[in-house]
């Protein structure tokens, strides 16, 4: 168990800036409670959804 809270732990300390504080202790909550792996992977998806809103669009050029 330690192993997987140090999971846990790792993967929130990288999302709690970039997620609503809510979800963040939701899905701690949870992983505590429930099942680690899957809350480990929800708050991956949750990141990177994060980082995809972030990225500025790429410039396409029309086409002629």
């Amino acid at each position: 168990m330690p192993k997987r809270l140090r999971q846990i732990r790792k993967v929130s300390a990288l999302l709690r800036e970039q997620v609503t504080r809510r979800e963040y202790k939701r899905t701690v909550q949870t992983a505590v409670t429930e099942n680690v792996p899957e809350a480990i992977v929800e708050l991956l998806k949750k990141l990177d959804q994060v980082e995809q809103r972030k990225k500025p669009r790429r410039f396409v050029p029309s086409k002629f």
